[in-house]
């Protein structure tokens, strides 16, 4: 890191003065926003999934981004050979080490990790190439382990929503996995899409409305299609590392705090645990990962002890019949029909909403989108100055 000379740090105060006229949310005036004095959940106890693989994990860094790959079995087991490719496409706010902690657990399963260096949608495609490109040179460790017609794509942010319009357009990718994604699609750019796609948003992010996750859920046409919310999980929760300057301003100028979710920790286990599952299931083929799927056993467990909401098991607004769109009362009384489970519809899984630990989620406005892209912008340039 460079010296910071008295004129960075006047640039630091300023911009930092920018984040907070312009970051604030709403939701942090919010009574019903949870506290950090809130109580924690229990512990999110262990799963196959969560726990590290056979293979020992080895990184490789360079200019065109970082891979991860499996090398020995510490079971002594024999090599899978070739290993199938996971491309990680990241968040504006962010850098390519803010996913190790996907890399190092996907290596340790047996794939072959490609981190391509974080930036904008419009060069997504161009980064994955050069990444892939380094990735067959002849002197790459990698080139002769890994299986170059077995790719799928991790995407956070527009990360994810970039994976989505790259996935509509390449037919060579065999599934998908999108974290928070942007809320910049259209239908008609992913309802092509006919691959296992995994969206995941939590309900406490204040980036990317979860609506519009819910939009790209019943725009997809693939069968092999599933939606999960995390409870109390937000944007930047996706982020890890060491004295994470995007996961540190995101989180205090950007986004809601984690707090139901029990944290980080929490956010990124049970984002390792769906991303490994889905992979493992749709990709190998192992039927042991069938349990994290939809009806599974470890989901419904997970469902039950309110860490996640999944999009088939909730009074969803999907339109059935043709004439359900405006949620038209059918009865003549009133919108606020009795459910008939006897709780209310749109009821989150029943999650106890009278609890001061939990929040509903953040409605964003359009103007709090624009300060969001505002904010993206000024950490770039801080993480410049630094």
């Amino acid at each position: 890191m460079k010296t910071i000379t008295f004129e960075n740090l006047c640039a630091i105060l300023v911009l930092a003065m920018v984040f907070f006229f312009t970051g604030q949310h709403d939701a942090r005036a919010d009574s019903n926003f949870p506290s950090l004095l809130a109580p924690k959940p229990s512990e999110l106890a262990d799963t196959v999934a969560d726990q590290r693989g056979p293979y020992l994990p080895v990184v490789y860094r360079s200019h065109y981004g970082d891979v991860y790959a499996p090398t020995v079995r510490i079971d002594g087991g024999p090599l899978e050979l070739p290993y199938p490719i996971a491309l990680v496409a990241g968040d504006l706010i962010g850098n390519k080490e803010s996913y190790e902690w996907i890399g190092y657990h996907l290596a340790s399963h047996g794939w072959v990790v490609g981190i391509p260096p974080t930036g904008l949608t419009a060069t997504l495609l161009a980064r994955i190439d050069q990444l892939l490109s380094q990735m067959t040179d002849n002197d790459s460790y990698v080139n002769d382990i890994a299986n170059f017609v077995s790719i799928s794509i991790v995407g956070h942010g527009i990360g994810g929503s970039g994976a989505l319009q790259l996935t509509s357009q390449t037919p060579d990718i065999k599934a998908i996995i999108a974290l928070g994604p942007g809320d910049e699609l259209e239908e008609d750019q992913i309802e092509s899409i006919d691959i296992p796609v995994l969206l995941i948003h939590g309900d406490q992010d204040c980036v990317y409305d979860i609506e519009n996750t819910e939009d790209y859920f019943y725009w997809l046409n693939t069968s092999n299609r599933e939606m999960l919310t995390f409870v109390g999980g937000n944007h930047y929760g996706f982020n890890d590392g060491l004295f994470s300057i995007p996961l540190i301003l995101g989180g205090i100028f950007g986004d809601c705090q984690n707090e139901t979710v029990g944290g980080l920790k929490n956010q990124l286990k049970l984002a390792r645990r769906y991303i490994t599952s889905w992979l493992e299931y749709y990709v190998k083929g192992r039927n042991n990962f069938l349990p994290y799927l939809s009806g599974g056993d470890i989901l419904e467990n997970d469902i039950q002890d309110g860490w996640v909401i999944s999009q088939e098991d909730t009074d969803d607004n999907e339109d059935t019949d043709d004439d359900t769109d405006d949620n038209e009362d059918t009865d003549g009384d009133s919108d606020n029909d009795e459910d008939p489970d006897g709780d209310s519809e749109g009821d989150n899984n029943d999650v106890d909403t009278s609890d001061p630990s939990y929040n509903s989620g953040c409605q964003m406005s359009g103007a709090l989108s624009g300060k969001t892209f505002i904010n993206a912008t000024l950490i770039n340039l801080l993480l410049a100055i630094l």
